[in-house]
Parts: structure tokens; C-alpha cells; sequence
């Protein structure tokens, strides 16, 4: 049966630990339910705020990135690193989407969170929050009064909370998910393209390069300043890192280094 504690904030958080441990028999059920590799689909965040976030929802260094549920870890390198050592997963009593979220931010006046979001769920729907408890390590948000939860909005897509009151929409990765880089790999013609188009990371990697180089081309354009000179020097910049990224052959650390490198400069560049 879920648990009649319904605990969002630091302060409640505190209580968790003396029902730790007569959890966790309970809380192996759960983690059943969970295990496997979780992608990012989608990010949210709360369109009616007044300040801007410091998360973007087409953020290309959170989009197309994993979470992987172990009975022993919840980890992922790139957004949970080192990760929740021996998680343990705590579920509530059952509230609506709007519910939860509203527990979540503190803002329990407003009529339909779930909108604000741009989720696609209704904020009607009934869900099942599970609290998240790590023996060590945190899975997020990093630095906030907030609890670490998560809750299944279907069979296999998550919707878990994230820094700066934000929140991750993860789907199942299933056996046979089709490996989808930016390019038609039919066309791939190096060594690296090939590699890239035999992994799922490196895949969704590219496909974040691509996304990434799209925000600050959209940004030049709408600009208006030097558009052609800017577009050209983009353009002149992408393809000597292509050359730099193509020198790493086959070898998958170093074109995922060169992805990643790439990403988070052009998203510099974006802000």
C-alpha cells in the first residue's frame, strides 16, 4: 500500500530516514518497475514564472541524455554522476498531477500546473509519486528544498522533477529502439559516422549537436546583425569541428568528448 507520507521539502525529508530501513523490503517491489535505461523526451518548466530559469526546455545538454535504474544505482552520466547509491523508492498516497506539483513548488493556489508545464497530461490525472532515497549521492534537484520524486505517467514514460523547479520527462528505452542520429546513416561515408550510427548515445549525442547548432542559427537570423558574415563564420566553424570530430575514427570516448565539447560551446554561444 503507498505510504500516507507525503513529503516534498527538505524539512520532511528529515522523517524519511527512521522509515528507512522498513522500506526497503517494500521499496525492491517498486524499483522492479523501474529497472532499465530511461531517456530524456522533453523538458518542462513553468511558462507563468516571472524570472527566467536557469533550465531551458530544449536544453540539448539534458535532451536525448539516460538515467539507468539498478536495483544498487540510479545513475547517469551526464545527469546523475556519481548518482543514488542503494535506491530506495518510497511510494505516496495517490494525488493528481496538479497536486503534486503544486506540493512540489509551493505555489498550491494555482488552478492548473499542470498547463503552466506545457504538459500534455491533464492536471486531473491520478498519479503515484515515489519518493526517491538514496543511501548516498542525490539523483536531483541538486540544490533545492525539494525531494527527489518521480511518477509514472504511463507504462513506459516517467516524469520526474529537476533543478530550478523544472521537470524531465523520461521514456523506457526498449529492446530494438532504432538507433537515430541527425543524418540518414544509410549516407554515413567515415569511420566515425558508422560508429556513431552503432550507438544509441553517441546517436542521441549528434542529434544534441545538431539541435544545439540549430538555437544559434535561429538566434542569428533573428538578430538581424551581421546575419550573413555570422551564418557563414557558424557554418566555417561546424565544419572544422566535423574534421576535429572525424580524427576520432572509431573511437567512441572521444567522439562522445568532441559531441559533448561541441554542445555545451554552442549553447555558450547561445547565451
Amino acid at each position: 500500500m503507498p505510504s500516507k507520507l507525503s513529503c516534498f521539502n527538505t524539512k520532511c525529508l528529515v522523517l524519511m530516514s527512521f522509515i528507512y530501513t522498513a522500506s526497503v523490503q517494500a521499496a525492491e517491489i517498486y524499483i522492479d518497475n523501474f529497472v532499465g535505461k530511461w531517456q530524456v523526451q522533453s523538458v518542462h518548466i513553468d511558462t507563468q514564472r516571472t524570472s527566467r530559469s536557469s533550465v531551458s526546455v530544449e536544453d540539448p545538454m539534458l535532451i536525448g541524455r539516460t538515467l539507468t535504474f539498478t536495483h544498487e544505482k540510479i545513475a547517469g552520466k551526464y545527469l546523475s554522476d556519481p548518482g543514488c547509491e542503494r535506491p530506495v523508492l518510497i511510494p505516496q498516497s495517490e494525488t493528481s498531477l496538479n497536486k503534486l506539483l503544486a506540493l512540489t513548488t509551493g505555489q498550491e493556489g494555482r488552478v492548473d500546473l499542470a498547463k503552466d508545464y506545457l504538459l500534455e497530461e491533464q492536471g486531473n490525472s491520478s498519479v503515484i509519486p515515489f519518493l526517491i532515497n538514496c543511501s548516498s549521492g542525490i539523483v536531483g534537484p541538486s540544490v533545492e528544498n525539494t525531494g527527489n520524486w518521480l511518477a509514472m505517467l504511463d507504462k513506459h514514460t516517467m516524469l520526474i522533477n529537476w533543478d530550478d523547479n523544472s521537470l524531465l520527462k523520461l521514456q523506457k528505452v526498449l529492446p530494438g529502439t532504432p538507433v537515430e542520429p541527425s543524418f540518414n546513416c544509410q549516407d554515413a561515408e567515415n569511420i566515425t559516422a558508422k560508429t556513431i550510427c552503432k550507438s544509441f548515445d553517441l546517436a542521441a549525442w549528434d542529434r544534441s549537436v545538431a539541435a544545439a547548432y540549430e538555437i544559434v542559427e535561429f538566434q542569428i537570423k533573428n538578430i538581424g546583425v551581421d546575419v550573413t558574415e555570422s551564418l557563414s563564420a557558424l557554418n566555417k566553424e561546424q565544419r572544422e569541428w566535423l574534421a576535429e570530430r572525424n580524427q576520432c575514427k572509431d573511437d567512441r570516448r572521444c567522439i562522445e568528448g568532441k559531441m559533448v565539447a561541441r554542445v555545451s560551446n554552442l549553447m555558450a554561444q547561445a547565451n
